[in-house]
Formats: C-alpha cells, sequence, structure tokens
C-alpha cells in the first residue's frame, strides 16, 4: 500500500489518518476486529507493505491524499480523496488515475464501459426499475469513444439482479460496488 500526502497536510502529523487507512484496507478481510491500534501488525503479519509518503510537489487541491493498492503481480488500484470548502466535505476526486467526484459515503457504484450513445439512459432506467435511486453521478473518459469511468452514489443498497443486469450490457467492462 503507498500513502501519500500533499499539500498542508505534509506539516501534520498524518499518523492517525495513516492508521484509519489501514483499518479500512483490512475491514474487508479481516472484519470490525481490526482498529487502528491493531491495523499495522495485522498487514505486517500478511505481509503487506505500507510506504508513506509526504509531496512537496504541487497539486490541484490545497490537501490531497492518495492511496495505492499494489498487487503482488503488479496491478494498481488507487484513490485519491481531499476536503472540499469551508466545511471540509470528504471528496473523492480520482479512481484509477481518473477524475471524478463522489462523497466518499454510503453506497458507490463503480462502471467501467465504452464510451457509446444510451449507455447513461440504459443504466439509469434500470435502477429506477429496481427502485433504487442515485442521488449524484460523476463520469469521466480519457479520451471520445475510448472507455469511461461512471460512479454512481445511490440512496439505497442494490439488490444483485441490477448488477447483473447492467453487466450484461455489451458495452459494460466491469461493475464494482463500494459500501462506504
Amino acid at each position: 500500500i503507498n500513502i501519500t500526502y500533499w499539500g498542508k497536510i505534509v506539516d501534520l502529523d498524518t499518523m492517525p489518518l495513516t492508521r484509519s487507512i489501514q483499518r479500512g484496507y483490512l475491514r474487508n478481510i479481516m472484519g470490525t476486529d481490526v482498529n487502528d491500534v491493531n491495523a499495522p501488525h495485522s498487514l505486517k503479519r500478511l505481509g503487506v507493505e505500507v510506504h508513506v509518503t509526504k509531496s512537496s510537489a504541487t497539486s490541484d487541491y490545497t490537501e490531497l491524499v492518495k492511496v495505492e493498492a499494489v498487487a503482488s503481480e503488479g496491478a494498481v488500484r488507487s484513490v485519491e480523496g481531499t476536503l472540499i470548502g469551508v466545511a471540509e466535505k470528504p471528496r473523492i476526486v480520482a479512481i484509477d488515475e481518473r477524475e471524478v467526484e463522489a462523497t466518499p459515503e454510503g453506497t458507490l457504484i463503480l462502471i467501467e464501459h465504452q464510451d457509446v450513445l444510451g449507455i447513461v439512459g440504459m443504466v439509469g432506467t434500470a435502477i429506477a426499475k429496481h427502485n433504487v435511486n442515485i442521488a449524484n453521478m460523476s463520469l469521466s473518459r480519457t479520451v471520445l469513444g475510448g472507455t469511461v469511468l461512471t460512479v454512481l452514489e445511490l440512496d439505497s443498497t442494490p439488490a444483485k439482479p441490477l448488477l447483473e443486469e447492467i453487466r450484461a450490457h455489451e458495452a459494460v467492462e466491469q461493475v464494482e460496488i463500494a459500501a462506504l
């Protein structure tokens, strides 16, 4: 796990946030038995290395935190977050190097799909058919006609048939759900 801090946060004690990230990483593996105190030791026992960097490079945000998970075969997944506004509301601002804007709470669906006409309508119709409401939507494409990452914030957790319906579309490459 690589954790990188940018901006004013580098001048603060980042240990509490680093431990919280470690705990969050382990929650799906160990359940609720993991806490901020035992998380670093549990990761070490599992053979997971944690590298923390405080960068002086500039970023688009006053403070930015990036967490990368690097698999043993080299695959990398990442998420970047910041605090927005005077109220310092948390925001996810990038997933796997793609710019998005999502609130890190509740249920998120991440859909990677081809940039084709009608995909947003298909997803919206499918979600409405299953009585789930979209609270927010963020789309991020790298090039016209390429691949798009759509992040949906939902008011409730969708049932498996909804996810299967979205996955069945020929333009959809991947569907993931994140309950935060």
